[in-house]
């Protein structure tokens, strides 16, 4: 099945990541805003299109159809090692559940500008 941008099977997923991303964020209007919990409030209804979006981006493409395998051990690696050493950090550093929390969600609100600014300037320097 080929991935057209007319209204194909690509299109459909793209809708789908949206409003299944738009539903998992009514969930939560009943609580918003609460500034303090970013990343259960604002980042975890949003993950999914989020994720989805940053697949989409050519140069991210580019890299996961080249590298596969690079991709795939790196992705093992970030889970496997990167998720120990998070949840090692937040017990030895912090005092709750609240704080750890909000660790999680900086940590990965860093991470996910570092990619993302990766992936624009590439996309941005393959044109």
């Amino acid at each position: 099945m080929r991935a057209t941008h007319d209204g194909g099977p690509l299109r459909i997923v793209d809708v789908f990541a949206g409003c299944y991303t738009v539903l998992l964020m009514g969930l939560y209007l009943g609580s918003l805003p609460l500034h303090a919990m970013i990343n259960t409030r604002y980042l975890f209804p949003a993950y999914p299109l989020l994720a989805y979006a940053v697949v989409r981006l050519p140069a991210v493409r580019r890299v996961i159809n080249r590298r596969w395998h690079l991709s795939v051990w790196t992705y093992l690696g970030t889970v496997g090692i990167g998720g120990q050493l998070l949840l090692a950090g937040t017990t030895l550093f912090t005092t709750g559940v609240g704080e750890a929390m909000q660790a999680h969600a900086v940590v990965s609100l860093l991470v996910a500008g570092v990619v993302t600014i990766w992936a624009v300037v590439a996309t941005l320097l393959s044109r």
